[in-house]
């Protein structure tokens, strides 16, 4: 009996805290991806979370032959983490408390073409940890892209 009640007590522990991602601004949630999109070549893939943020994004028709005339250069992603207490209730009640992490992500790549132009954007994206979100996750990748497209078209309106 006491065994059984440890190991769901352990279980309950490791499951509890479900990560899961949001994007913040209702500007973010609006945005579509535009029908007729550049072709363009990521020169530097081996940045993988962020190719897989611009991949998300869909701003760009993203090819694998360097012959196109749109280059991009991706800059590594900068992070600012808030502080981790607002986990703590989340913790305690064994997930039952939802709990959120406003982070933000400053994002930047170069467009290398006709015109030589550099973007920088700060993608909020919100982690929430919370038992629930076991039923319906968000990852990351594909909140901060939806979060780059909004930026990418406010920016370029």
């Amino acid at each position: 009996m006491n065994k059984a009640f440890f190991l769901i007590l352990i279980t309950l522990l490791f499951v509890s805290c479900v990560p899961s991602y949001r994007i913040s601004h209702k500007i973010y949630k609006e945005a579509k991806p535009s029908t007729n999109k550049v072709k363009a070549f990521v020169i530097n893939k081996e940045l993988k979370k962020e190719y897989k943020i611009l991949e998300k994004s869909q701003i760009y028709e993203l090819v694998k032959d360097d012959s196109y005339q749109v280059k991009i250069k991706l800059d590594s992603m900068k992070t600012t983490l808030v502080c981790g207490n607002g986990m703590a209730g989340s913790m305690l009640t064994f997930g039952l408390l939802p709990s959120s992490l406003p982070d933000e992500y400053y994002y930047g790549f170069q467009e290398i073409g006709d015109e030589n132009k550099k973007f920088e954007f700060n993608l909020q994206v919100i982690q929430s940890l919370w038992l629930f979100n076991m039923f319906y996750p968000k990852g990351f990748s594909k909140q901060a892209g939806k979060a780059l497209l909004a930026s990418y078209q406010e920016r370029n309106k």
